[in-house]
């Protein structure tokens, strides 16, 4: 590339080219207020590549980098600009970044001691954390974590807040980190599945308990399993229905709330009138779950011819062995024979 020299002697010709090289990059300024360092413009480069510690970690085109994302300390950076076929022009500095890396914080609450539970990310450099609550401070700790009690005064009558945690160095070596990690909590209130006198288990959120705390808003899913013999019915809150449906989806309001399971006892009989016929599965007026599936077996004697079984007079099925779905409904089911004994005359 360029333009070529060439030069002639007895017994061959050299070819010489003047490659284009890009300019050194010059003027490197680190900001230790934003942590953006910058760089004056290299005439015709396309871009920029960015070295960390001999570690290329970007491509940039503007004329600067943010190392916001940085823990604080000491790196040697080159920028090396760039363009597809010339020579790449570098510049080199070491940084020394000031401003802390604000904290990563997490928020869980605590279901057996009631605490909203914050925890964050360990900041190199940082050796205290001031916790603001809705912008106030609220404390500093020189812990990874904290605790707050679900009836502290600080959030009674709010329905959320707002936390944030700012890591800080006492020493006055380092900027404190920017208040850039605020998370909104929404308060949690108490759900509770009220008793059902052991009729049945019961689920919220996949965990066997009748209380959990719930953040408003979200979605609990309970469920209420009835013990042999009963049959789930319903849901009700302050005694309305709110749900039939046995996997129910509550939505949490933003006040403490109880459910009611409500089960039935339905009870199945099978029976027949001429008890020389033959045998039927029996079931005298016993509880079966609605929705069960119960297996009705008859057999024949000689003499006999077997109809079918009945419900209310009307026929469900004439298979001797018969797979029954029970109803949300008391049931009697009759099992209907007919003799067909033949007699016999003597001849004279």
């Amino acid at each position: 590339h360029g333009d070529g020299i060439n030069t002639i002697n007895s017994e061959y010709v050299t070819k010489y080219y003047r490659q284009n090289t890009l300019d050194s990059v010059y003027g490197l300024n680190f900001d230790l207020s934003n942590s953006i360092l910058t760089w004056n413009k290299v005439q015709s480069a396309e871009g920029y590549n960015i070295y960390v510690n001999s570690e290329l970690v970007d491509y940039v085109t503007a004329c600067e980098y943010d190392f916001s994302t940085y823990q604080a300390g000491t790196y040697s950076v080159r920028v090396e600009a760039v363009k597809p076929n010339w020579v790449s022009g570098n510049g080199y500095t070491t940084i020394d970044k000031r401003v802390l890396l604000s904290p990563t914080v997490e928020v869980s609450f605590d279901q057996t001691n009631l605490n909203y539970v914050f925890n964050w990310n360990d900041i190199n450099y940082a050796n205290e954390y001031i916790i603001y609550l809705n912008g106030v401070e609220l404390t500093r700790t020189n812990e990874t974590t904290y605790s707050l009690s679900y009836t502290s005064e600080l959030i009674n009558g709010l329905d959320s807040f707002n936390i944030s945690v700012v890591a800080f160095n006492n020493n006055a070596d380092y900027f404190e980190s920017e208040t850039d990690n605020e998370i909104l909590v929404n308060k949690y209130y108490k759900l509770e599945i009220e008793n059902n006198t052991g009729l049945s288990k019961v689920t919220i959120n996949g965990k066997e308990t009748n209380v959990l705390y719930i953040p408003s808003n979200e979605t609990a899913i309970v469920t209420a399993t009835p013990v042999s013999g009963y049959s789930f019915d319903r849901w009700e809150s302050n005694n309305e229905i709110v749900s039939t449906d046995q996997t129910y989806e509550f939505v949490m309001a933003k006040a403490d709330s109880k459910l009611l399971p409500v089960f039935a006892y339905y009870t199945l009989h099978t029976y027949m009138e001429d008890y020389n016929a033959g045998e039927i599965t029996e079931y005298h007026h016993m509880g079966v779950t609605a929705g069960t599936t119960v297996k009705l077996t008859a057999t024949v004697n000689y003499g006999y011819v077997f109809l079918g079984w009945y419900l209310d007079g009307e026929l469900l099925s004439t298979d001797k062995v018969y797979e029954y779905v029970m109803p949300k409904a008391n049931t009697s089911i009759e099992a209907k024979y007919v003799c067909y004994r033949l007699t016999t005359t003597k001849s004279h």
